[in-house]
């Protein structure tokens, strides 16, 4: 898919019409052009397209992105707390989250508005991810405790595999 190219978008424009979404949660960036978004007009185009829509049709947007790659220096080692591609990018949207190890959730930029963010992102039952409370089991809602991640056993672990296997053998 290229947004910026005439016939992606307006057979994207044609899904957001025909749904209405609320919400709609795209991503990642990096895939929604044909070429680099480390590009100024890029990344300039590319924003006026997801705002004119947005404008339009009025829903929220999540953007999924990709944070540069791994920075060394004599001293230490780290991944900038920004998204991937023009500075255009770091300044647009109204809210900039990062999503790290253990779901933790850090604000890379200032936002423009105050609100009620999570500290903390869990692995989900219905969604793919939850907020608040404590974490759970996805396959059984145990919660879990110590290093559990994602499931309070290996035998959880199996058994949630095996069920999207068998769903994804359902839709083809």
């Amino acid at each position: 898919v290229d947004l910026l190219q005439a016939t992606d978008a307006s057979v994207f424009e044609a899904m957001l019409e025909r749904v209405r979404p609320e919400l709609l949660i795209i991503g990642p960036m990096y895939k929604m052009v044909g070429v680099d978004l480390k590009d100024e007009d890029t990344a300039r185009a590319l924003t006026k397209r997801l705002d004119e829509w947005r404008t339009k049709y009025g829903f929220a947007v999540i953007i999924e992105s990709h944070q540069p790659h791994v920075i060394h220096t004599d001293k230490e080692r780290y991944r900038p707390m920004r998204v991937y591609g023009a500075s255009l990018l770091m300044r647009w949207p109204e809210f900039g989250i990062c999503l790290q190890d253990g779901g933790k959730l850090s604000h890379w930029r200032g936002p423009r508005d105050e609100r009620n963010w999570p500290e903390r992102l869990y692995w989900g039952k219905d969604w793919p991810w939850e907020t608040g409370g404590k974490p759970v089991c996805v396959q059984c809602g145990q919660e879990l405790v110590g290093e559990q991640k994602r499931y309070c056993s290996t035998e959880c672990g199996a058994a949630w595999r095996q069920a999207k296997v068998r769903a994804k053998r359902r839709l083809v």
